[in-house]
């Protein structure tokens, strides 16, 4: 028992301090300690082959310092952590490395989160804050369509934003000190109280040792079925009152409390660029070039992207060119004889010639009277 406490406050002198390398020190060393406490945890490998350059808690301690930088591209935090962070890692694999042994250690890092949590304070705590946020996964019908979400994804209504959206809905458990206790990505329709439910019946392990856990939730999750099935759990819901409901407990308090797990939404969304859309733009293959077609001498050949562009360039200021004598015309008044008789200007347009360069040059166009 003696050692926890050194622990946990080095830990907490660590996180006052804004030495980055420090933290990653300090990190690393605890993560190898778990390591070799829960050898279970370590992925096998064969006794006699080559060892990984990169140690488990070496990846582990530089996924953790990826996200904390703010970096959701791999390519892009690889090439910052080879310029800033080579003191503390000698060896850096490739992107595609380091994504096949991120994936492949998903279980791991679940298994230390929960272990490194169960040593800070505030997951004690008697109160628990519940909420669920839509995560928007596209809003294109063609990516809802060809999307590997598909099937997972659906559309949901965001009643606080008042607006529809595709995509998925994230289920946060949290303490209102911001530390996250169970959390679940669903689909948008599912109920947020049978999801609830799920979360605490799907681990047993979260309401061991607690006899009596109070849950702040909002007007969502009013169910007298969903509050009987939590208080046989141990759980005490706290919620807002309805219109001609008697007033609850707890509920002065209860609107201070609700913009806590608000925030804690906001940054867990924005840290883990959960909402942020990665799709590219649809690109000609390289194997199919662009083929142009030349009026004079009926002949065709492949362009290359510089000349693709100009041409591009070309056309659009060729409809502008257009675009222009549409106007010019439409601002040519119709001419009113003297005997009534409407007649418009037959207009005498001038040829648009390619000037050398590739740009257009247009003449002015003029009407007869």
């Amino acid at each position: 028992m003696g050692g926890v406490p050194q622990i946990v406050t080095s830990v907490s002198v660590v996180l006052m301090d804004a030495d980055l390398d420090t933290l990653a020190t300090a990190l690393y060393a605890r993560i190898d300690d778990v390591l070799k406490e829960h050898p279970e945890l370590v992925p096998w490998r064969p006794k006699v082959g080559i060892a990984p350059k990169l140690s488990d808690a070496e990846l582990l301690t530089l996924a953790v310092i990826q996200v904390l930088q703010g970096y959701a591209e791999e390519t892009r935090w690889l090439r910052h952590a080879e310029h800033g962070l080579r003191g503390l890692f000698p060896y850096l694999p490739g992107q595609s490395g380091y994504n096949k042994r991120l994936r492949k250690s998903t279980t791991q890092m679940q298994a230390l989160i929960r272990l490194l949590a169960a040593e800070v304070d505030v997951v004690h705590d008697d109160t628990w804050l519940i909420d669920s946020t839509p995560v928007e996964c596209g809003r294109s019908r063609e990516t809802a369509k060809r999307s590997d979400l598909a099937g997972w994804a659906g559309y949901g209504y965001c009643a606080s934003h008042s607006r529809w959206f595709w995509g998925l809905r994230l289920h946060l458990v949290a303490t209102p000190a911001g530390l996250p206790i169970t959390f679940a990505l669903t689909n948008p329709k599912l109920d947020e109280r049978d999801v609830a439910l799920d979360l605490f019946e799907s681990d047993p392990a979260l309401l061991v040792g607690r006899h009596r856990q109070t849950l702040l939730a909002d007007k969502g999750y009013r169910s007298a079925e969903f509050e009987r099935r939590l208080a046989d759990l141990g759980i005490e819901l706290v919620r807002p009152s309805m219109h001609r409901e008697r007033p609850r407990r707890g509920e002065p308090e209860l609107r201070s409390l609700r913009q806590i797990i608000e925030s804690i939404n906001h940054t867990l969304k924005s840290k883990l660029s959960l909402e942020h859309q990665w799709s590219m733009p649809a690109r000609r293959p390289q194997h199919q070039p662009r083929i142009s077609v030349s009026a004079d001498r009926g002949s065709h050949r492949a362009l290359t992207p510089r000349a693709s562009q100009r041409v591009d360039a070309e056309r659009r200021a060729h409809q502008a060119v257009r675009g222009r004598r549409r106007r010019m015309d439409a601002r040519g008044a119709a001419v009113q004889p003297a005997g009534g008789r409407r007649e418009l200007p037959a207009p005498r347009r001038a040829d648009v010639r390619l000037r050398a360069g590739g740009t257009y040059l247009a003449r002015g166009v003029s009407s007869q009277q």
